[in-house]
């Protein structure tokens, strides 16, 4: 009976599967489909984590009008990351990490993900695997203030439990922000990482709300926050 059930389950798993990619297509569309209604045409966005790309196009296809800043700190990465996003002009790069700081840090490359903290001993990122580097750091007012960019309308910041050290440099621009896409966890992946609770009490009191999330098993995933106006 044990071994029917089982064989019962393992059949439905292709199902459950395709279920879940469908249902994140439809989430993704919805997300984007409030973007286009609160952000400008030509909006400025910042990425910080922009890895090798992938989101980075996303964004770029979606408003290829729009200003783009793409900030990756990881060396390989961002060696890749160049070779994406060469056919779109509309994209600016900067082998940067944004924190709450201006200055050299260590920057943990654990397996599938890097961060400013330090890996906690799981089964995706290990600390035999972390591979620490110096990187530079800059606030995104004092990049800002340096590169004469006055506003931001939307920030999209997956920085692996880091998403609070950015948003803290970020006092002054976040003033004229109108919405946020942020990588959220409920369990620590890195040492003194935020998590999704405290991030979303912070932005609350920053004047934002939530409108869409997606959190895969209720551990990890993306939330959109936007201006409390709308």
């Amino acid at each position: 009976m044990s071994y029917q059930f089982g064989f019962f389950i393992l059949s439905l798993l292709p199902v459950l599967l395709v279920a879940k990619r469908d249902n994140h297509y439809r989430s993704r569309k919805f997300l984007f489909e409030t973007l286009l209604k609160i952000l400008p045409e030509k909006p400025v966005i910042v990425e910080a984590g922009a890895h090798f790309g992938q989101d980075t196009i996303i964004l770029a296809k979606q408003w290829p009008e729009g200003d783009i800043h793409a900030f990756e700190p990881n060396p390989e990465s961002y060696k890749k990351l160049l070779k994406k996003i060469e056919p779109f002009s509309c994209i600016k790069t900067y082998q940067l990490a944004l924190s709450d700081i201006n200055g050299l840090a260590t920057f943990h490359q654990a397996g599938i993900a890097s961060s400013l903290f330090i890996p906690q001993f799981n089964r995706i990122m290990r600390h035999h695997q972390s591979n620490p580097i110096q990187v530079t750091c800059v606030t995104l007012d004092y990049w800002a203030q340096e590169n004469s960019v006055p506003n931001v309308d939307f920030l999209w910041l997956v920085v692996e439990g880091a998403e609070l050290h950015v948003l803290q440099g970020a006092t002054k621009i976040l003033e004229n922000v109108q919405a946020l896409y942020l990588e959220v966890s409920t369990k620590k992946y890195w040492e003194n990482a935020v998590l999704y609770d405290e991030l979303q009490q912070w932005l609350d009191k920053a004047g934002f709300q939530e409108v869409w999330q997606y959190i895969a098993f209720g551990l990890h995933g993306n939330v959109l926050f936007i201006r409390k106006q709308y």
